[in-house]
């Protein structure tokens, strides 16, 4: 891999696939390598401007990420990210335990509608378009569904990518391999 690529976490955080991924727990990295936010504070230089905080929800790391604590019960760390912008992005490297077709669920809250969000494993889209709609507000998590995204097995670089003006918080992204619903089981039962 390019020594500018994000470095994944190893231990730290086992990322495995099927698997449940916190999308405050990103890639080490800065921005621009591990993550792109549109406001992140610069340490390497002082530019005489106003301070500029290290993220704005002001917690858990020192980059610029924003994230925010929360009491979300459902597949939560007790983090999400939010202060969202358009093309914002953060990128997570997984194991992938098989090749197959994977359901994905995104942990996500929004009192607005018209959110978007986009999926890639290695640069290459796996979910197309995804809209997702109002949660009834800021703090009420919700899940959205994805169905039947191809993924190879093997380690690949995961990029979660705002797409629109329409602010959201997000906390997790789970898959399951679509082989694996038993015959009684719904997507929903993710």
């Amino acid at each position: 891999r390019d020594a500018q690529e994000s470095r994944g976490l190893g231990d730290v955080y086992k990322r495995q696939v099927p698997g449940v991924v916190y999308l405050s727990d990103y890639d080490l990295g800065s921005n621009g390598i591990a993550y792109y936010d549109v406001d992140y504070a610069n340490y390497t230089l002082s530019s005489g401007e106003d301070f500029q905080p290290w993220n704005s929800g002001w917690s858990y790391r020192n980059d610029g990420v924003d994230i925010q604590t929360n009491s979300d019960t459902s597949n939560s760390n007790g983090y999400h990210v939010g202060y969202t912008n358009n093309n914002e992005w953060m990128k997570y490297t997984l194991n992938v335990s098989e090749t197959g077709f994977y359901n994905l669920k995104l942990r996500y809250a929004t009192p607005q509608s018209g959110a978007k969000i986009k999926f890639y494993i290695d640069n290459v889209d796996i979910a197309g378009n995804v809209s997702i709609g109002n949660s009834g507000g800021w703090t009420n998590f919700v899940n959205h569904f994805i169905y039947n995204s191809y993924i190879e097995a093997g380690t690949h670089v995961f990029k979660v990518k705002v797409d629109g003006n329409t602010e959201f918080n997000m906390s997790s992204v789970e898959s399951v391999s679509y082989t694996h619903l038993r015959a009684h089981e719904t997507p929903e039962h993710l």
